[in-house]
């Protein structure tokens, strides 16, 4: 074996180098023309995310397991050559030779560095990089017709209706026919529950390869037009039968994400007639309604309910990063493009801020259509006779006014530009008329998907760990319409060739702005490195937390979190154990991982039970209030205990795998996990296995359900808790837990071997202006959820994705307000709340209380001060004047009578008398 040199009766000449060999062999990969053989050309194997290149002397060899593989050979300068369905069978090697043809007609581009202009926006260790594309996957443009005498690629052979069960079987049949390039998948169900199936073609299937660009095609959404439905099956066929023959589609399938939806209206499909000119039957769906009306529109609210159908698209359209679209009608011969309507309800042209985008890539599928390039789509149809299209394309509120279109609406909310395709005047034509249709329509098909490689694309990174940045915002200067980064980073912009002005953004960071030339045909490639931003109002994490914070990034990430769980298998004996047993297996666990664990009774059960409660942390037994807790709960119902088993071997997961696994252990340092694995002991103990419908055990021993029996506060209940609940209320109260997770029989909500989203959400400090932490602070989010900060002023809360208003109280400070963005994929922001003191007095700022009580006290001296003059005044009239005397009447009532009998005059009933000093005697007002 060692010589190399077997010797066999089937083939004596056989040799092998040191005896040994595994998988597949090949060699000689040669120019066509010339034979000569060709060194460094890339081998690949689909669905297997690692290349070799040939030798010197064109030889090379791959290893694989037995099994069957599509192997696809590239070299510059030449037409990329796959073989499907190589078989490597057990022990000897599988031998295979590539020649392949040089490029004819076309360039290869060259990768080129262009300068960035200098940004106006202040920028630190940030820069970004762009180039053409240089990869042969982003070769879009593939001259078929030079190899005309080449082998010409396989067409359809299915040409026929395909009802909903016909449609399934194929799309199964060719699923399983080529599973190293497609994958099936439902994304919701239609009305009368039929699944939306869709179609994926790529190379890596089920996977998003950053920097590849995806891609859909949608059919059938108005159920009597199934021209696109059937056409999408052929699309389908063609790509699987071609795939490692065709160069062109070879090129596609590698570079693109490609997803078809034959139907999006199974239901109004069936119903709908062959024959079919112009009609109505069937297009609409089960409910009645039109699904291209039953989108959110930006011009008019739409009413009617959202359907089935239509959620599911919207939904599907969110959940992959989409960069173009096509929806197939019929009814007419167009390609019609954003936007569908306009705010006055007219028909009109509503242009769309990428309004040249939409005519470049409409006009790519209408010039490889003859007729539909000629503009003049129906003229045996007497209703559209006069009707005309120039080259074929045309803005949809131009044609006619579509409030709730799905064109409009993926434009606007996601990433990914879409147009309607009609692709015949007949909407439901006879099958014997279908190979046209297709032959009419098969470069158009193709030509279009390259389109998806037009514009720029690339990758925006954080400059200090280079890991990408989710969510960052790529702006072109002129274009109201920005992008956004996918879950890696990576973001594709289709633009028209031409010099732009681009600006990528994140929050928390600095922009960052270059210039970029897009050339014709290519995707140029621009790169954004973006640096923190030291103003952010963040506290600034030290190096340890700047690691954490990218560990929480990449479990969020792309396959980090699936790697970590492949990585960390632990055995388990999956079995349910009773109170003795549970009780001694914590114990053990205590006893074996004393450092990173703490044992501790949290009270008993009516039946003296222990209710233990285990804590899992890098130091149990210190309080350490900046780091987040998370508490799970099992055996609520003593009748459901698999809550409890999972919890037990949980515990045992982080405990064995602490030290040994990096990503766990740094959870672990991190966070302080709380794990109640049984808090009804006493009902576990009745309840029977395989007795999965019996209520036996599910109450406590006092037959009282524990799941009910917690309140807000004492107020709220009429009866005293029950002992189990006391305690773990009692735990709960303790506050500083960040999330509780309770595990109940009937369905499992906790699927991960450990909760990553307690690191998501807000985090921080509550302090006063000296520095001192503030505990006890209320901490009110968006008006509604309050938290409290916990000792060292600490305080963290999971929140949603997106922006969050913030409010702090503290008695005697003054409130606080802020404005928080909360990432999908990052860490808990950290953040600091500086409180004022209150130096308010009835509730108003003192400064405002002392001037007004400086104010009103001079006011009430100059009031004081007038008061006294004004009564001066008085004074001095009366000495001058006449006034009634103040002494009572008796005291001079004689006086008045005895003058009274001496004259016949009567008197003046009052006597006056002037209070000046003089000797005058009284006068009488009656004296003559």
């Amino acid at each position: 074996m060692k010589t190399g040199e077997p010797r066999c009766k089937e083939d004596p000449s056989e040799t092998f180098k040191d005896g040994i060999t595994n998988g597949a062999h090949w060699y000689d990969v040669a120019e066509a023309s010339t034979g000569a053989p060709l060194s460094d050309a890339v081998i690949s194997v689909a669905g297997i995310n690692h290349n070799i290149t040939t030798a010197h002397f064109g030889d090379y060899y791959r290893l694989l397991l037995p099994g069957t593989y599509n192997i696809t050979a590239v070299s510059p300068g030449c037409m990329p050559m796959t073989v499907p369905g190589v078989q490597v069978i057990e022990g000897k090697a599988t031998e295979l030779n590539f020649t392949l043809a040089p490029l004819s007609n076309k360039s290869i581009s060259h990768t080129t560095t262009t300068n960035s202009s200098p940004s106006n926006t202040p920028e630190t260790n940030s820069s970004n990089s762009h180039s053409s594309s240089s990869h042969i996957s982003d070769l879009t443009h593939i001259n078929t017709s030079s190899s005309a005498s080449g082998p010409q690629p396989l067409q359809p052979q299915e040409f026929r209706h395909h009802h909903n069960s016909d449609m399934d079987l194929f799309l199964q049949r060719f699923s399983t026919k080529y599973p190293s390039i497609t994958r099936l998948y439902s994304i919701g169900k239609s009305g009368q529950g039929r699944l939306l199936w869709v179609m994926e073609i790529s190379d890596n299937p089920g996977k998003h390869e950053k920097g590849e660009p995806e891609f859909k095609y949608i059919g059938n959404m108005h159920g009597n037009e199934v021209v696109g439905r059937e056409l999408l099956l052929n699309l389908i066929e063609y790509l699987c039968c071609n795939y490692g023959s065709d160069p062109e589609v070879t090129q596609l399938v590698n570079s693109t994400r490609i997803h078809i939806m034959p139907s999006m209206n199974p239901d109004g499909y069936e119903i709908a007639q062959e024959g079919d000119v112009s009609g109505y039957r069937g297009r609409n769906n089960s409910n009645n309604y039109d699904l291209n009306r039953n989108f959110p529109d930006q011009f008019q609210t739409i009413t009617e309910p959202r359907q089935p159908e239509t959620i599911a698209v919207m939904n599907w359209a969110k959940s992959y990063p989409f960069v173009l679209s096509a929806n197939l009608h019929g009814g007419s011969l167009v390609v019609n493009y954003p936007y569908d309507d306009d705010l006055l309800g007219i028909s009109s042209y509503s242009r769309s801020p990428d309004d040249g985008v939409f005519k470049m890539v409409a006009l790519a599928y209408s010039r490889e259509n003859p007729l539909m390039y000629k503009g003049h789509p129906c003229k045996d149809i007497k209703e559209y006779n006069d009707e005309y299209f120039k080259d074929g394309i045309t803005n949809g509120a131009a044609w006619y006014n579509v409030p709730g279109g799905m064109q409009d609406w993926n434009y606007l909310n996601t990433n990914c530009f879409e147009v309607t395709i009609e692709l015949g005047c007949v909407k439901y034509p006879p099958a014997k008329e279908l190979p046209r249709y297709w032959e009419q329509n098969r470069r158009s098909l193709l030509q279009f998907i390259h389109q998806v490689h037009r514009g720029v694309k690339g990758i925006v990174t954080d400059s200090k760990d280079g890991t990408g940045i989710p969510n960052a915002t790529i702006t072109v200067e002129g274009i109201n319409h920005p992008i956004t980064t996918n879950r890696a980073g990576d973001y594709w912009r289709l633009l028209v060739p031409g010099t732009y002005h681009l600006t990528a953004s994140a929050q928390g960071y600095k922009s960052v702005v270059t210039y970029a030339t897009v050339p014709d045909g290519d995707a140029e490639i621009v790169d954004f490195k973006l640096t923190r931003d030291p103003s952010s109002p963040v506290i600034q994490p030290n190096t340890h937390e700047e690691e954490f914070q990218s560990f929480i990034k990449q479990l969020s990430v792309g396959p980090g979190l699936d790697q970590l769980i492949q990585n960390t298998a632990t055995p388990s004996s999956f079995r349910y154990r009773g109170y003795k047993e549970l009780s001694e297996f914590l114990r053990s666990l205590n006893l074996n991982f004393p450092k990173i664990t703490s044992l501790r009774s949290l009270g008993q059960s009516v039946e003296f039970r222990t209710i233990w409660a285990l804590e899992i942390s890098k130091n149990p037994e210190m309080p350490e209030p900046s780091k987040p807790k998370i508490r799970f709960v099992a055996g609520i119902h003593g009748n459901a205990p698999v809550g409890t088993e999972l919890l037990l071997d949980f515990a045992t997961y982080l405990c064995i795998n602490y030290g040994k696994n990096a990503a766990l252990t740094r959870l672990i340092n991190e966070t302080r996990i709380i794990i109640l694995p049984s808090i009804n002991p006493d009902g576990r103990e009745l309840a029977k296995e395989k007795e999965c419908s019996s209520s036996v055990g599910m109450t406590n021993a006092y037959g009282k359900d524990l799941d009910t029996d917690f309140f807000g506060n004492a107020s709220q209940r009429s009866t005293e808790a029950q002992p189990e609940t006391r305690a773990v209320m009692e735990l709960i109260q303790q506050r500083g837990f960040t999330l509780s997770v309770a595990l109940d029989g009937g369905s499992v909500l906790v699927t991960y071997p450990y909760d990553k989203p307690v690191h998501k959400g807000v985090c921080g400090i509550v302090k006063d202006k000296s520095g001192k932490p503030i505990v006890g602070a209320v901490i009110v989010l968006n008006g509604g959820v309050r938290v409290f900060s916990g000792e060292g002023g600490y305080f963290h809360v999971l929140l949603a994705p997106g922006s969050h208003s913030i409010e702090a109280v503290a008695e005697g400070y003054q409130q606080q307000r802020q404005k928080v963005i909360v990432s999908s994929y990052e860490a808990a922001i950290p953040i600091v709340i500086e409180f004022d003191a209150d130096n308010r007095i009835f509730g108003l700022p003192r400064e405002l209380v002392v001037a007004s009580a400086a104010a009103a006290m001079t006011a009430l001296a100059i009031t004081a001060c007038i008061i006294w003059c004004v009564c001066s005044v008085k004074s001095n009239r009366q000495k001058d004047g006449f006034h009634r005397l103040r002494q009572h009447r008796d005291d001079y009532e004689d006086e008045i009578r005895l003058t009274s009998m001496g004259s016949k005059k009567s008197l003046l009933s009052h006597e006056f008398q002037d209070e000046s000093e003089s000797d005058e005697d009284t006068l009488y007002a009656n004296k003559l």
